[in-house]
């Protein structure tokens, strides 16, 4: 009865029932990729150096076994080789780790679950161990490095020549124009208005198009129609929370540790209604920077409580709080806030020159500890509050008249009397500055093992050999955040134009968005990334009026159309001959059921998730904090939950169902590109889960009540789940699924003698098509 075009997700299901297997030829295993030796550098080379190559490295081989190279740790010792590439299941090491059987190790003390957890996907990936390289020695850089294309300074370039007469509206136009002429190709023609609102709504607001919206621009025959459009969802408080979505998915955002106690951080939130305001204020990309590293060092009180709360950034990271090392555990925290700090506003793997000189990138290992000392340098914990020392939030006083942007009443905030003013408590997760230090080198990453001495300073391969250490009686945070914010840094522009680029069109111009580095993606439009970068410089920083820029483009309003000879030349579209085809991501899939249904709470702000989790956790030690042991994926608040998925509680290692099964960012980690992938699971969501059947049964209600027939009905629902008239045929196919479903649900209530009445069966056949307008492509994907 319905069509390919109502089969959504649903061809995934072939996969289960049957499988067809071929052989292939044996292939060579390809290289490792960036991620996933990035994952070996930060997470499991510094593991194995402090807790196994005390006994199994080049001084000491207990049981014949060395674990400082790939080839030790394949070749194994008496018992056998130790790994087994991409099968931890049956590599000695894991299961040694794991302590499931009579060998345990380390025998002193077990790994923790993150740090098995991290050994075990190395090996799945196949155990990469990059080759020793040798870098320069610090502060003295080849040629060949100065001038990879990332570390030399942003120049704008002038316009290239094309010989298209019509067609580019704007310089980006200009710039992939010739990209494609150079290969004798041409941009595909505009997509019509509907899918052009469509796809901008989406983009900027994460939620669908009203049907009036639609209305209102398809009668809009302005000139200026399109840029009216574009100004009004950037005015829009909904682009603050779409495009916070994003930035949260890169600082690795969650309201829970992680690890061993995955304890609640009751007061993220504060943070993430941060960016969300910062966002929709449209403050300055350098200011925003600056005050997520060191707000708190900035000079003034009027905004004080603002920058305080956008420290945040450092602090709601994955954090082992069961650790009894404490020098270790602060350790681990600067690496992890070093680690986010590089790939966010540098797009660089500085974490990597931890264990020993980077491998591919100009980082020697005195950099990585010059900067850890300003990280160490830095107090990440308070005892104030509830007097635990390894609690991450402090109370801040401020004036009442000092309102917290966010829903109702402000969870965590007291009203007293303080003489002729009245102050509020305010707890905030934030870091404080601590006593100044220069580490030294950890050779090897064991700080048992001490170098020479890394005096504070930034990157040298970008501030210069020959720059001098800092001469601050701080931390060095504030110069730091400074530096990082400065028009001189080559990278920091480069890697915010680049992450807007990935979200409006897919891909960024430098496919890995967090990482610029030589094993990184070259860009596929060097001269349109520099020139944009110079753009947003010159505009203050503006991010809006980098979004203006790129959604005015007639490169940016191009339709999803096929083309063979250009997907012969470019496959990957790298070229942009076209408007890619693109899935929503988790939160914008489930926001829009919720919208389209009527249902979605669209209030901003607010603590709710933390309360949530505060209350939901078993409290096992009011001093040590409140872990969340019960609140899994399928725990029926977030059934129940009708706002954004913003403000859904993110629990690490534990996301909630609605969400984990459609690719959503991992907190655990800097997410730069979400993976995609199309599995049975997802079209069996759409069909089961209460969620789904839920919204399908308000959508439908609210259908019944259109005046009309129900050919009109449908035409409303169409118009709301895909911003577009049904078609003769469409209208036919529902109209008779309609009466064949009602039809079939009152004789079965007859037969049964369970009983279902006319009205029932209506709103049941009504419901199961308002479910299937969700399963569809059209309702998941935009063209």
């Amino acid at each position: 009865m319905f069509t390919c075009r109502y089969n959504a997700l649903w061809t995934s299901l072939a996969a289960l029932a049957g499988f067809v297997l071929v052989t292939v030829p044996a292939a060579a295993a390809p290289p490792p990729s960036a991620k996933a030796v990035a994952h070996f550098e930060t997470r499991v080379r510094p593991l194995l150096v402090a807790r196994c190559q005390k006994c199994h490295g080049p001084e000491k081989q207990r049981g014949g076994l060395r674990l400082d190279s790939v080839s030790g740790a394949t070749r194994g010792g008496d018992s056998g080789p130790a790994i087994v590439p991409s099968k931890p299941d049956e590599s000695l090491l894991i299961r040694a780790v794991r302590q499931s059987s009579d060998l345990k190790m380390p025998p002193d003390k077990k790994l923790r679950e993150q740090e098995i957890a991290d050994l075990v996907a190395w090996v799945r990936d196949g155990a990469p161990w990059p080759a020793e390289k040798t870098v320069a020695p610090a502060g003295r850089f080849t040629a060949e490095q100065k001038a990879f294309w990332s570390f030399r300074p942003v120049r704008k370039p002038p316009l290239p020549a094309v010989a298209a007469r019509e067609g580019p509206t704007s310089p980006i136009d200009v710039f992939v124009l010739a990209a494609l002429e150079a290969k004798s190709l041409k941009p595909a023609p505009p997509a019509d208005r509907r899918t052009l609102l469509r796809r901008v709504t989406f983009d900027l607001l994460g939620l669908p198009p009203a049907p009036a919206e639609v209305d209102a621009f398809l009668n809009d025959h302005s000139p200026d129609a399109w840029e009216r459009v574009v100004d009004r969802l950037l005015a829009s408080p909904h682009y603050g929370e779409r495009w916070a979505r994003h930035w949260l998915d890169v600082v690795r955002y969650a309201d829970t540790t992680a690890n061993d106690a995955n304890a609640v951080m009751r007061y993220a939130w504060r943070y993430r209604d941060y960016v969300v305001n910062a966002l929709n204020a449209d403050k300055p990309y350098d200011r925003f920077v600056i005050e997520q590293l060191a707000g708190d060092l900035l000079p003034g009180e009027a905004d004080r409580v603002e920058r305080v709360i956008a420290t945040g950034f450092l602090m709601v990271g994955p954090k082992a709080l069961a650790e009894t090392d404490k020098e270790q555990t602060r350790l681990d925290i600067v690496d992890e806030q070093l680690d986010v700090t590089s790939r966010a506003f540098l797009g660089l793997t500085v974490g990597c020159a931890r264990c020993h000189d980077h491998k591919f990138d100009p980082i020697p290992t005195l950099d990585y500890y010059s900067l850890a000392g300003i990280f160490r340098s830095t107090e990440p914990f308070r005892d104030e509050v509830r007097n635990a020392s390894m609690w991450q939030e402090w109370p801040l006083l401020l004036p009442t008249s000092a309102r917290l942007a966010g829903r109702g009443t402000a969870f965590g905030e007291s009203s007293f009397p303080w003489g002729p003013l009245s102050l509020r408590l305010v707890i905030v997760m934030a870091p404080k500055e601590g006593k100044p230090v220069d580490l030294r080198v950890h050779v090897r990453g064991s700080r048992f093992n001490l170098g020479p001495v890394a005096p504070r300073r930034f990157l040298q391969i970008l501030a210069g050999e020959d720059h001098a250490p800092l001469k601050t009686a701080g931390s060095g945070r504030l110069e730091l955040a400074r530096w990082i914010a400065s028009a001189n840094n080559p990278l920091a522009a480069r890697v915010m134009v680049n992450r807007l680029w990935q979200h409006h069109f897919g891909t960024g111009l430098v496919a890995t968005s967090d990482n610029f580095g030589t094993r990184g993606e070259r860009p596929s439009h060097p001269e349109l990334l520099d020139y944009l970068a110079a753009r947003f410089v010159a505009s203050g920083w503006s991010l809006k009026a980098l979004h203006r820029l790129l959604l005015l483009s007639s490169t940016y309003r191009m339709a999803c159309v096929d083309n063979a000879t250009a997907a012969r030349l470019d496959p990957d579209n790298r070229l942009l001959w076209r408007m890619p085809r693109r899935r929503l991501e988790a939160e914008a899939l489930r926001d829009a059921v919720l919208a389209v249904s009527g249902r979605l709470d669209r209030a901003l702000g607010g603590g709710e998730a933390g309360e949530f989790l505060f209350r939901e956790a078993e409290i096992i030690d009011a001093k040590r904090g409140f872990p969340v042991n019960r609140v899994k994926g399928d725990h029926p608040h977030y059934t129940q939950s009708v706002r954004r998925s913003l403000y859904l509680p993110v629990v690490r290692n534990l996301l909630p169902d609605v969400l984990a099964l459609f690719d959503p960012a991992d907190p655990n980690g800097v997410t730069a590109a979400r993976t995609e992938t199309t599995v049975p699971s997802q079209a069996l969501f759409l069909l089961n889960h209460p969620f789904v059947r839920e919204a399908s049964l308000h959508f439908a209600r609210s259908l019944l009540v259109v005046p009309g027939d129900e050919a009109a009905r449908v035409r409303v629902a169409h118009a709301r789940a895909f911003a577009r008239p049904p078609s003769p045929d469409d209208v036919a196919d529902a109209l008779a699924f309609l009466k064949e479903y009602t039809g079939r649900a009152r004789r079965g209530s007859r037969d049964s003698g369970s009983g279902r009445s006319g009205a029932d069966a209506r709103l049941a056949a009504w419901q199961s098509y308002c479910q299937m307008l969700f399963c569809s492509n059209e309702f998941a994907y935009l063209d």
